[in-house]
């Protein structure tokens, strides 16, 4: 007995050829794809497959000669995707399903698969809020997917308290089908609140100042940093300018460097997927170096007098101008002049 063997999805052109030993027949085929979108003799998302038998290589003497429909789903493969990993808390993140794979249900319509979400760890309404029915149900049968009411996609899910949480879809279809499963995890963390404590510069410039990073960073997932240098009350001629002796305007804690005088002020933000927060302002106020000048500085002779002899009991003004010398190694000699009057100092 020889059997010729036909199948519709490949225009019922014969492709096996069975010579059989015993009894009963097996035909073994391997379709490639789904039935869905196929049809024979008014069966929808179908294949057909059309056996001939025959006594020897002659068709024409058929003593078998049958068709039969056969229905393939694909094996679901579970899909999902979220726009990010991270998530403010209080925020609404949305989940997609992406989970693919034809099958034929019930009622020989075709379809992707069936798919239930879960958001672990903790309770709904606690930790994580969802609408129960967003979240699907397998009515009881967790191994029949056909029995299955498919969740809500998107799936919106509101994080009520900062931690890691692991978002999963289970797909599935035929029964006989194997049942998929994909996760994603999302990292949700609180609003920043930056803080820092810094060292003290001295009055006059150049001066250094060490900016230590304080803020809380519990339950925080990735978190960028720039510290915002500002001047102000510039003395005539400063620019204000500033440059980073450690570090710079992102790194953790870096150190300042102020070579010019005037007030400044720093603030620290810190951004996250909450958005970004500035702390305090640190305002503090370094001068320029002392610049001595001298005007008029009389010339002072050898053999000159001590004092001027023109008034030796004269009372001095305020304003006076003092000078110290020291000549041919001796000790030093003080006068008071009056401000544009020639001093004298002997030796």
């Amino acid at each position: 007995m020889v059997f010729y063997v036909a199948y519709n999805y490949l225009g019922l052109i014969t492709t096996d050829t069975i010579i059989p030993n015993t009894f009963p027949y097996v035909f073994n085929h391997t379709f490639p794809i789904s039935s869905c979108g196929f049809s024979f003799l008014g069966f929808q998302n179908t294949f057909a497959v059309q056996v001939e038998g025959a006594y020897g290589c002659a068709t024409n003497n058929n003593p078998v000669n049958f068709t039969a429909n056969i229905q393939v789903s694909e094996p679901p493969v579970a899909g999902m995707y979220s726009n990010d990993d991270e998530y403010c808390v209080g925020e609404t993140a949305s989940f997609y399903n992406q989970s693919t794979g034809e099958w034929i249900d019930g009622t020989n319509s075709c379809g992707g698969p069936n798919f239930l979400w879960s958001v672990s760890p903790g309770t709904n309404g606690v930790e994580w809020t969802a609408t129960p029915a967003n979240l699907g149900s397998n009515n009881g049968f967790p191994a029949i997917p056909d029995q299955w009411t498919s969740g809500a996609d998107p799936l919106p899910v509101v994080f009520n308290q900062p931690g890691t949480y692991t978002v999963q879809i289970t797909a599935g279809g035929n029964e006989d089908c194997p049942i998929t499963q994909e996760d994603v995890t999302v990292c949700v963390e609180p609003q920043l609140l930056p803080t820092f404590n810094h060292s003290n510069p001295g009055l006059c410039v150049p001066q250094t100042v060490s900016l230590t990073n304080t803020t809380d960073l519990t339950d925080n997932c990735t978190v960028t940093w720039n510290w915002v240098v500002t001047s102000s009350a510039l003395t005539c001629g400063s620019t204000g300018t500033t440059s980073w002796s450690v570090g710079n305007a992102s790194s953790f804690s870096p150190t300042l460097s102020v070579t010019q005088p005037g007030t400044y002020s720093v603030v620290l933000q810190a951004t996250n997927s909450c958005g970004t927060a500035s702390s305090a302002p640190y305002v503090f106020t370094v001068a320029d170096e002392p610049q001595v000048s001298f005007f008029g500085v009389p010339t002072v002779c050898e053999g000159d007098g001590p004092c001027p002899p023109e008034h030796p009991t004269r009372p001095l003004p305020i304003r006076q101008v003092a000078l110290s010398s020291a000549v041919r190694g001796r000790s030093a000699l003080r006068c008071r002049a009056f401000v544009g009057q020639p001093a004298r100092m002997g030796t």
